[in-house]
């Protein structure tokens, strides 16, 4: 069975050399980056981390942190779009 490497990142991990990332011997095949969490927030790197990804020939992903202390319905309603 073969193996596929990604990557998660989010505003904490800040911006990132995704041509160094793919180049240094660590082939990743995909990275997720996070869109949103909670009611509220917006990831503030977001676009940046997938406009890098895309232009490294990755695969992009995003994902969502939701809370489980929030009602879910009210959560995706009130989520900013990105």
């Amino acid at each position: 069975m073969g193996t596929s490497r990604g990557i998660d990142v989010s505003v904490y991990q800040g911006p990132q050399d995704w041509a160094a990332h793919k180049a240094d011997g660590v082939a990743f095949a995909f990275a997720f980056a996070k869109a949103s969490e909670g009611r509220h927030t917006r990831d503030a790197h977001f676009r940046q981390h997938i406009t890098g990804i895309k232009a490294a020939g990755l695969v992009p992903g995003a994902y969502h942190y939701g809370w489980p202390n929030q009602n879910v319905d009210d959560e995706a309603a009130k989520t900013p779009p990105l």
